[in-house]
């Protein structure tokens, strides 16, 4: 699993990355301290859609989002592999064993 963590300038502790995860790259962004707390937007949408739970929500808790394969910042790999719901939840949980 390959993993570029990039700090973005407008918040000392937000982090993005993009990680190999199931077949996919996964474009991920991490932001607060604290408890972990995981977001998922909804198809058809992107991680700038969490933008204001994130700002409300990482005072208190460690926000760790992620694009879900093919959607936002990221496009399918070239494997050809499908998209399933059980894939959707190898990445969340690829997700999760990165950090």
């Amino acid at each position: 699993m390959t993993v570029a963590m990039l700090q973005l300038a407008a918040t000392p502790k937000r982090y993005t990355f993009v990680t190999f995860i199931a077949y996919y790259n996964v474009f991920c962004e991490i932001d607060g301290s604290g408890p972990f707390m995981t977001m998922a937007h909804g198809f058809g949408a992107i991680t700038n859609v969490l933008q204001p739970l994130m700002e409300i929500f990482s005072s208190e808790y460690t926000v760790v989002w992620a694009d879900w394969p093919g959607l936002g910042h990221r496009g399918l790999s070239k494997t050809g592999t499908k998209i399933t719901m059980a894939s959707l939840v190898d990445v969340l949980g690829g997700v999760m064993d990165v950090l």
